[in-house]
């Protein structure tokens, strides 16, 4: 209700919308449906690239770039996708969204107007009032926005009881200007403050509250956040003119002290687990974060003071209890009843059961190949550590763009080109997304976007080609491999473009991809050329191998897929290629163990692996942390053996 008071002040941006939309009350007042309905709409919105701004005080007419980002913009999307087919191009500037077609129609009709119901109400609560139709305002601005009537809710009551009784002493004093809405949310803040204040206890729930809210009542557990020394104990800055700070004596109130006792009151209120929660490092810039210093204090206690089983408690086990979890999300674990938590098990005493394959689909083989720790985590146990269907919407308009969505525009110029096709559309469809900022900011982006496409095909024009899409189905040793491979045929063999600058994870699908292809003999015995093509002149070639060798060599890759979907195989891509590149002869084709070349190229590995960048190195690869994998001298000649074993073949084959 605070939120909807505020109307006038908000700018609407997605998360703001979908914050009211969460509420049930709310999504069931629009018939929209809190979980299915909210889908599609965060869906939509995303795809469409809506920023803030509703703009609706002149709807029938659109102007660009003025209503480019706003939900004016997208609702022109949705509803020109619900009447007509995207494929009709661009209608002034503007490409149909097909989204909406069908019965989620009806979803855009009810949306639509929940958007509009809260447009009408930002132009209502902006212009002032006379007292006693503010109390009509609200209750109305309630039932137009809640399902179920104000008695229903025993907290809005107690609001709305107040704050009409506010209003009423108001008009009993006759009071006759006018009033904006910022008078009374002055008065609802007030109410929710007292409101705070009074907090009552549930039995057998969970129960959020502030320390000095404790009052000794006993918990089972007890989970305390934010336990960093920049918030906790509280600091309390002083008053210049405070006389007792600058002439203290013995019984004077100590802030700090007053925190060790609320501490105090929290040990004791635990009856059987206690979980203190700190940041260790800052995602943004990787900062050490330290812990407040009464876990410091409290662990120190705990060495100096306690045994286990007549065995004192060192600083190695305190340590250790430190960092049952992950680096950046560390909780110090206290079980006052049990001492199992000194064990900590080891993710590879899991046993998984053996997977056996028949049919393997060639896009799986080649994702796994990439990442081959990834592929166990998604492929295997079906986890991907980064959700992919929670989206995180922008509050502002794009000025760049960022690797992933400048490697997709790329892709899709590169396909239409070697195509023939307009890429017009493309420009106008990522503009009417909001990926593209609108104007001239825009314009130079796709601009020099597209010339570093034409400058990675100019060797393409000067021969003649073909773009041939190869379906495939192989029977190796009893597995069937089938997919399809998508490639540029001209006269000396084959081209695959990539723009982006050539990496393993693009060299190893094109070697996979030339396996294949020897294999199934696909110029009829023929010798070819496989060449592979990015950004900044990297090129690779592989030359041609006989069929007989290469149907060995892609089953030992098949082989290894399906064992590495059983057992995960830690090899880092990325860092494990530039230390096989470095230190490869070419010349006698072999790895050179000198140990001056070795010891150059263990740096450029260990660079790689420690560097705080999750596309260059492997050390921030959240595959690996989750396993809280580190290098001994161990681990790094296990590293190597796989590099010799998977990637040497692809080396040693290039021109």
């Amino acid at each position: 209700m605070f939120f909807l008071l505020n109307l006038s002040t908000k700018k609407f941006y997605p998360e703001e919308i979908f914050y009211l939309l969460g509420n049930n009350e709310i999504s069931k007042k629009f018939s929209i449906n809190h979980e299915d309905d909210l889908i599609y709409l965060r869906y939509w919105i995303n795809d469409i690239g809506i920023k803030h701004g509703l703009n609706f005080h002149n709807f029938k007419n659109l102007s660009l770039p003025k209503d480019q980002y706003t939900w004016k913009f997208g609702l022109y999307r949705m509803l020109y996708g619900y009447a007509i087919d995207n494929n009709s191009g661009n209608w002034n500037g503007i490409i149909p969204y097909n989204g909406t077609f069908g019965v989620l129609g009806e979803l855009l009709g009810k949306f639509t107007y929940f958007l509009f119901t809260l447009y009408k109400w930002k132009k209502q609560l902006k212009k002032k009032q006379l007292i006693q139709n503010w109390k009509k305002k609200i209750i109305q601005l309630y039932s137009e926005f809640f399902y179920s009537n104000i008695d229903s809710n025993k907290y809005m009551k107690y609001l709305f009881k107040n704050i009409i009784l506010f209003i009423d002493n108001g008009i009993n004093t006759n009071y006759k200007q006018k009033i904006s809405i910022n008078i009374i949310i002055k008065e609802f803040q007030i109410l929710l403050e007292k409101k705070k204040k009074q907090f009552n206890y549930s039995f057998n729930k969970i129960n959020f509250c502030n320390f000095g809210q404790l009052n000794y009542i006993a918990f089972k557990a007890s989970f305390v956040i934010g336990m960093n020394s920049k918030y906790y104990p509280r600091y309390s800055y002083p008053v210049v003119f405070n006389l007792i700070k600058k002439y203290p004596k013995q019984n004077d109130k100590n802030n700090l002290d007053q925190e060790k006792y609320f501490f105090l009151e929290l040990l004791m209120a635990s009856k059987k687990k206690l979980y203190l929660s700190y940041i260790d490092t800052n995602n943004i810039n990787y900062d050490r974060k330290y812990p407040s210093i009464l876990i410091t204090e409290l662990l120190e206690y705990i060495s100096n003071n306690y045994e286990i089983k007549k065995n004192k408690i060192s600083n190695h086990i305190v340590n250790h209890i430190y960092h049952i979890n992950q680096k950046k999300n560390i909780f110090t674990n206290f079980d006052f009843n049990d001492f199992n938590f000194l064990n900590k098990q080891n993710f590879f005493d899991i046993k998984l059961s053996i997977l056996k394959m028949k049919k393997i689909l060639l896009k799986n083989i080649i994702n796994f190949w990439k990442d081959p720790l990834k592929g166990f985590f998604n492929q295997r146990l079906g986890v991907y550590l980064q959700e992919l269907n929670q989206f995180q919407f922008s509050e502002i308009e794009p000025f760049s763009l960022d690797y992933l969505t400048k490697y997709q525009i790329n892709t899709q110029i590169l396909h239409s080109l070697i195509l023939n096709k307009n890429i017009n559309s493309i420009y106008y469809n990522y503009l009417n997304k909001g990926i593209l900022p609108y104007g001239n900011y825009g314009k130079i982006l796709w601009n020099n976007n597209k010339e570093n496409i034409y400058k990675l095909l100019d060797n393409l024009k000067l021969c003649k080609y073909d773009n041939i899409i190869k379906y495939i189905n192989l029977n190796i040793s009893g597995i069937t491999l089938y997919g399809k491979i998508n490639l540029i045929s001209y006269i000396e063999g084959f081209i695959k473009y990539e723009p982006k600058i050539i990496d393993i994870k693009s060299i190893i699908s094109f070697w996979i991809e030339h396996l294949i292809l020897c294999i199934i003999d696909i110029r009829q015995g023929e010798k070819f050329i496989s060449k592979i093509i990015g950004f900044k002149n990297t090129k690779y070639v592989f030359n041609y191998i006989q069929p007989d060798i290469a149907i060995i060599l892609l089953k030992k890759y098949i082989d290894g897929y399906i064992c590495g979907l059983n057992n995960p195989i830690m090899l880092p891509m990325q860092n494990s290629w530039k230390w096989l590149y470095y230190c490869y002869n070419k010349k006698n084709q072999c790895i050179n163990y000198d140990n001056f070349i070795q010891k150059k190229a263990k740096n450029i590995f260990f660079y790689l692996w420690n560097i705080n960048s999750n596309f260059i190195g492997n050390y921030n690869n959240i595959y690996f942390n989750r396993l809280n994998y580190f290098f001994n001298e161990k681990n790094w000649l296990k590293t190597i053996k796989l590099i010799e074993k998977w990637l040497l073949p692809i080396i040693f084959y290039m021109k």
